[in-house]
């Protein structure tokens, strides 16, 4: 069966839902490709698939693939039938093909992990990985507090051009960044003003690397719908800014609101009407002394709210650094990472939304 008529199935039996075709499978490489050939072929697929609004991941051992596609069903057919008549492998078996209600790959052109002996494979291997992005971090920092977003966004469209996921740069470059300023301001470095705007020249550069990337096809009508919002009162705005793209990306409806009170936050709440909602401390400074109010936050928002099916996520670098998680505010999800938040909500407001249809749903302890 295509995976366009799974789908299809599917969908009809749930009106209303956008389901994402996934498909997993392997085979064997005709000759063992050289780096040329792997670089060309990686190339190709990050291409094909940017168009098309897939993603997936490849895995490569010296002599069998084993790929996962994922995206719109009628780009998962398209890809798959390119695949099929690829002359560079052979032996091609499906191992799984499914419908997904969320991507497990989001911001994955084509994630490549290679498991051959050689400089080459494990070059390639370890070339996505937090660790490595630490020098680009660090030079993004500088180049913040020089004021030239221009040269931070000409670095990552280089990166993205190696073929690093445009996600993956926000998580691995631009988070760590911010929390570089930080740590200079609380070293008496930098001034309150100069971090202010050092983390600007950082939304910028996410903005001019999103701007003048290929975006996804998005589904006519959004089968989901976040509000992206500041602690009442936070004065930075660079999680939010890095996450509004990724939401947008992903096909959600998004909100965005800088409330100053919690009852600001909470009136926004009852116009938005969203499934979900994160709220945002400073990537930048720990802000350990501002998780009492957060409780509070969160608490407010769990009362004006007419059932139990709002789902909240929290974050900045008080939980990036892991000093705070989710259970110390009342929240649903704290997010390390802006990385794949947009597919952890979705999957926590489809089990709301089944829990609370069957029956009441256990929340976080509220303090």
């Amino acid at each position: 069966m295509a995976v366009g008529e799974t789908a299809g199935r599917l969908a009809s039996a749930r009106e209303g839902q956008q389901w994402l075709g996934s498909l997993l499978y392997r085979s064997e490489a005709t000759r063992p490709p050289d780096e040329a050939a792997l670089d060309a072929l990686l190339l190709q697929a990050r291409a094909r698939n940017r168009a098309l609004g897939v993603t997936g991941m490849l895995l490569f051992d010296g002599r069998q693939f084993l790929q996962l596609l994922e995206g719109p069903p009628d780009a998962v057919e398209a890809v798959w039938k390119s695949i099929r008549q690829d002359p560079r492998h052979h032996d091609i078996r499906i191992l799984g093909q499914t419908v997904l209600p969320a991507r497990l790959c989001a911001g994955w052109d084509m994630q490549f992990f290679a498991h051959a002996a050689g400089p080459f494979h494990d070059r390639l291997a370890r070339g996505f990985g937090r660790a490595e992005l630490g020098a680009e971090a660090a030079q993004a920092a500088c180049l913040a507090r020089d004021g030239a977003p221009e040269r931070i966004a000409a670095s990552l469209a280089d990166l993205v051009a190696r073929g690093h996921a445009r996600a993956a740069l926000v998580a691995h470059v631009l988070e760590p960044a911010a929390r570089l300023l930080g740590d200079a301001w609380l070293r008496d470095e930098i001034g309150e003003f100069d971090l202010a705007l050092a983390l600007g020249m950082l939304q910028q550069a996410a903005h001019a690397l999103y701007h003048a990337a290929v975006p996804l096809r998005r589904p006519a009508q959004a089968h989901h719908r976040v509000l992206l919002a500041t602690a009442p009162g936070e004065t930075h705005l660079t999680g939010l800014c890095f996450l509004a793209r990724l939401f947008d990306e992903a096909g959600w409806e998004t909100d965005v609101a800088f409330p100053v009170r919690n009852s600001e936050l909470v009136a926004g709440l009852l116009a938005a009407r969203p499934d979900a909602v994160d709220i945002a401390l400073s990537d930048a400074l720990p802000r350990a002394e501002a998780l009492q109010s957060l409780r509070e936050t969160v608490r407010c928002c769990r009362e004006a709210w007419p059932d139990d099916s709002l789902v909240i996520s929290v974050g900045g670098r008080l939980f990036a650094e892991r000093r705070a998680s989710a259970e110390d505010c009342g929240a649903d999800h704290g997010r390390t990472s802006v990385l794949e938040t947009p597919e952890v909500l979705a999957r926590l407001v489809e089990r709301h939304r089944l829990t609370c249809a069957c029956g009441s749903l256990p929340r976080p302890l509220r303090h």
